[in-house]
């Protein structure tokens, strides 16, 4: 049985949906509002929506008929668009217009395919997904790491010893799961308020005790500590602070790791991996991919993807993002700008030298000396005749 539903002035049955999927043509490609639309329900970022993506679509379009007529008006294409622009920047907002054009293209484009599938049957298929991305809450206890904390969860779920990249892969999740949970410290180690209620893919005992967790840390950290109820504030006193500061460069000596350019950070000669102190647990951690520390105090993180190239990150002592590069799997740096960017996620822009990343929401410019896309945090839009606006809104140039 059909289901129509009128968008743009044209009826589309949204009942079913293409059996092989909706490609992004040129039409999506040269609209960055429709790109940006079209990358919102990709979430198998292969370029292509897929039945299930489709589906997904469908349900979130239906969503906004307020007055169930099964037309979406203007009035509610609007009401979509401001859900749709809840954090995002300005350069990344979406129109009402911008919204009809997309659906109205998108399922014209699913209406030629002679092969169709009912979202029903999709819907039915992508049931035990739902379960897979169930989650259970936890209370942060004290003296527990962020690394710990994924370990457990993830023995929880069957993984006895997960691997390093089974690891990272559930601190990304968890990201996602618990929005500005997450915490880093100076050293670059990443940690949880004592006390904070996230939410984990794999079942850990909740003791439900986030205020007596709060209230034992103070009390650990002794007058100087300050601790706001709920966790979402915690800072350790200035006394407490210069007094576990003097202790860990010993603390670190006595573990057997040398010092490094970069404040706070040493290095496990053994095991060859980067070492911070986290103040929270008060042990040290591996720093995460960091394999290079400069003397200026600059840092560079690598990162093995799937295919067995490497991502490679450069930043400033501050932690500034100074630029990143594409490698192989001997550490060799692709030549070819496209290549690169297909490599990092970047896609083109109106000038042929100008890449932006969609996650990271920044434009990057093709060194050709060094092979390096450098971070471009003043550019905001680039235009058809390859000049762009700033953060403050003045058109330039590149020299």
């Amino acid at each position: 049985m059909s289901e129509d539903f009128k968008i743009n002035g044209k009826s589309f049955d949204f009942s079913q949906v293409s059996k092989n999927g909706v490609k992004k043509d040129k039409s999506i490609e040269d609209n960055k509002a429709m790109n940006l639309i079209f990358d919102k329900y990709n979430t198998t970022k292969d370029d292509k929506l897929d039945s299930k993506e489709l589906a997904q679509m469908l349900a979130n379009v239906k969503k906004y008929d307020s007055d169930s007529n099964k037309e979406i008006s203007d009035k509610e294409f609007e009401a979509m668009a401001t859900d749709l622009n809840k954090g995002a920047d300005e350069n990344s907002k979406l129109k009402a217009e911008d919204l009809k054009s997309f659906y109205s293209h998108v399922l014209e484009l699913g209406n030629s395919d002679t092969e169709k599938v009912a979202v029903a049957d999709v819907v039915k298929d992508d049931k035990p997904a739902e379960d897979e991305n169930k989650t259970f809450t936890y209370t942060v206890q004290m003296d527990e790491s962020f690394t710990g904390i994924i370990k457990r969860s993830l023995q929880a779920k069957g993984i006895e010893n997960p691997t390093a990249e089974q690891i990272q892969e559930a601190k990304d999740k968890f990201k996602e799961n618990n929005p500005d949970t997450v915490k880093t410290a100076k050293n670059g180690v990443e940690f949880l308020l004592v006390g904070a209620e996230v939410k984990l893919e794999g079942e850990l005992e909740n003791k439900n005790n986030s205020q007596e967790q709060i209230d034992a840390w103070a009390a650990k950290y002794g007058k100087g500590a300050a601790a706001k109820t709920g966790g979402s504030t915690q800072t350790t006193g200035a006394q407490a602070e210069e007094s576990q500061g003097s202790n860990v460069d010993k603390k670190a000596k006595d573990a057997g790791y040398r010092n490094t350019w970069g404040d706070g950070i040493y290095y496990d000669e053994k095991k060859k991996v980067h070492m911070a102190y986290n103040e929270e647990t008060g042990e040290f951690e591996e720093v995460p991919h960091l394999k290079y520390v400069g003397k200026d105090g600059s840092r560079r993180y690598e990162t093995k993807v799937a295919d067995g190239s490497i991502i490679s990150q450069t930043t400033d002592k501050d932690g500034n993002e100074t630029g990143i590069q594409a490698r192989n799997s001997e550490g060799k740096a692709y030549l070819n700008k496209e290549y690169a960017a297909k490599k990092l996620g970047l896609r083109t822009t109106y000038n042929g030298n100008v890449y932006y990343s969609e996650s990271k929401k920044m434009h990057y410019r093709w060194n050709e000396k060094t092979h390096t896309y450098v971070p471009l945090p003043d550019v905001k839009q680039m235009n058809k005749d390859g000049t762009y606006y700033d953060t403050k809104g003045q058109k330039k140039k590149f020299e």
